[in-house]
């Protein structure tokens, strides 16, 4: 979920950094991320990104599988960058 905490600016598009770590603090993945987005000044929006883990081998740190085994992953952001529009 993206949040514009702003009171004055429409943001169109935000630039993470994303890192996926094991829970000792190994990094497994980094990347950036573009998001395009409609944020008005104190709106929310969803906002959906592919998982860096496409053979299913982690899982979030918080939700161990019922039946399957995996990695455990912890997720960390930056905000790098978001661009306001002007009119």
């Amino acid at each position: 979920i993206l949040r514009n905490e702003t009171h004055n600016y429409h943001i169109s598009r935000v630039v993470l950094k994303i890192q996926y770590t094991t829970e000792d603090g190994t990094l497994i993945h980094s990347r950036e991320e573009c998001l395009e987005c409609n944020l008005q000044p104190g709106s929310t929006q969803i906002v959906t990104i592919k998982s860096f883990d496409s053979n299913k081998s982690y899982y979030y740190y918080t939700m161990p599988p019922k039946r399957a085994s995996g990695t455990p992953y912890r997720v960390q952001y930056d905000v790098l960058r978001y661009d306001i529009v002007v009119k």
